[in-house]
């Protein structure tokens, strides 16, 4: 309902559509912790959360990239309202430095070397993602979005990859 009935219709009116559509767009791992796991906990908002922020540097670069498009629907996407990219590339780089030690909650609960291991990959991904946010905000154009775009589609797989890899205990 929130994707159909609010983060939708918000396409046209607001760019903050970006930040509602961000919800429906992590709750999915919640639907999945909720049947494996039962009660929500701390560890289940780290994943949520991760899901949340990775979208923003994951998005600012799609819609940099069909700025145009999105132009001619009428959506108010961030590139679209601002022309430059300038706001779309600080708003990457912010979400990917808050991806960081978002990324590293799901562990802090855990020891052991599965737990050190996850950490060091987490932040390893995330520096990656957050130095191509950084090319995109200082060079804005399609080049460094690919690459942010890209970064980001191998950046979440592998970091729930880790998850699973190295279970802490």
């Amino acid at each position: 309902m929130l994707y159909v009935a609010v983060y939708t219709p918000l396409k046209t009116r607001t760019s903050l559509n970006t930040a509602v559509g961000a919800i429906p767009g992590a709750l999915p791992i919640l639907i999945g912790w909720t049947c494996v796991d039962g009660p929500l906990n701390l560890r289940a908002a780290g994943l949520f959360f991760t899901l949340f922020v990775w979208q923003f540097p994951h998005f600012m670069a799609i819609a940099w990239l069909y700025r145009k498009q999105y132009a001619s629907a009428g959506f108010r996407m961030l590139p679209t309202l601002d022309r430059t990219g300038h706001w779309a590339g600080v708003q990457a780089v912010a979400c990917a430095c808050v991806l960081i030690p978002v990324s590293l909650v799901p562990v802090l609960s855990l020891q052991g070397t599965g737990a050190l291991a996850y950490a060091l990959s987490a932040v390893a991904l995330g520096l990656g993602q957050l130095a191509c946010a950084i090319a995109f905000a200082w060079q804005r154009n399609d080049v460094s979005a690919r690459r942010l775009l890209r970064a980001s589609l191998i950046y979440l797989p592998v970091l729930l990859g880790c998850l699973v890899a190295f279970p802490g205990r």
